[in-house]
């Protein structure tokens, strides 16, 4: 899903930004950047209605001087002088805070378990069948019950962040998730509810890729 040398290519990206920032002068600067990738399909009227996906990235320069702060973002690194200018105009009209720092870099313990890397395998033919086994689940649980909106979806994001200070940091975070708002019009009355589940880690059954228990519950109780 997401490109071999995702974190790389932003990884360069940042660094070439804060380059630009130490040689403009700037004395604290800060570069974000992100590459998100992903696959979804969306369900409406207890029928799979579309099959979508794209990216999305960018990069954000926070800068830093005298307590002044400015920030831009841009898409692409060819506007970097551009962003990084625009982040000194806006620093040099903003109030200067007393105090205001970037934070050093320091030790820090990874965060753990947010990558799974088969969600990084996971493409529309698999959505498929996930969401025709919530289609099946529903239909299980009550003729009467229609998804009449939701879906389900997976994402993987590389990101990176480099500062004046030291810090350089990257890595990739996925998710998967479902959401489903499920309802029953009968007798001219209308119920309905919604759930969804997000996580970072591929869920192979998601609850059978089921209508979740509160749903289940209300289906039942008509």
């Amino acid at each position: 899903m997401l490109p071999d040398d995702a974190i790389t290519r932003i990884v360069e990206g940042a660094q070439s930004i804060g380059q630009i920032c130490q040689s403009k002068g700037i004395a604290e600067w800060e570069v974000v950047a992100f590459q998100s990738y992903g696959h979804e399909l969306d369900i409406e009227a207890g029928k799979i209605k579309l099959a979508a996906g794209g990216g999305d990235g960018g990069y954000g320069v926070r800068v830093l001087d005298g307590g002044r702060f400015g920030y831009a973002h841009l898409v692409d690194v060819s506007g970097a002088e551009h962003a990084v200018s625009q982040a000194i105009s806006i620093a040099k009209i903003s109030p200067a805070i007393e105090g205001f720092c970037l934070p050093e870099n320091q030790k820090s313990t990874e965060v753990l378990g947010r990558c799974d890397n088969r969600i990084l395998d996971v493409g529309p033919e698999d959505l498929l069948e996930q969401a025709d086994a919530i289609l099946n689940e529903v239909a299980s649980l009550d003729s009467r019950a229609v998804i009449t909106g939701g879906g389900v979806g997976v994402s993987a994001t590389a990101g990176v962040i480099v500062t004046s200070q030291g810090i350089l940091s990257s890595g990739i975070s996925t998710s998967h998730g479902a959401g489903v708002q499920v309802s029953i019009d009968e007798n001219d009355e209308l119920t309905s509810a919604w759930e969804n589940q997000f996580q970072t880690v591929l869920k192979l059954q998601f609850i059978g890729l089921s209508v979740p228990e509160s749903q289940s519950r209300l289906i039942h109780k008509q």
